[in-house]
């Protein structure tokens, strides 16, 4: 299963990519954004802080096994 990552240099940003590929593929349970925020979820979504990145198989694995 493919997943979406998008990357953002700064705090700050929207996602519309994201959020539009996220609806036009419903089948797609996740998608990933590395960025300056905490680690969180939300609206299918996994945030990722840029120093976590050799963290993301796991993080994504154990999300998607455990859910929101």
């Amino acid at each position: 299963m493919p997943i979406p990552v998008e990357v953002k240099a700064g705090a700050r940003g929207s996602l519309k990519s994201m959020r539009l590929f996220l609806r036009e593929y419903p089948k797609t349970t996740i998608g990933v954004r590395y960025s300056l925020h905490e680690l969180s979820y939300v609206d299918q979504i996994l945030s990722i802080p840029l120093t976590m990145i050799n963290q993301t198989p796991r993080l994504v694995r154990d999300f998607l096994k455990k859910g929101p």
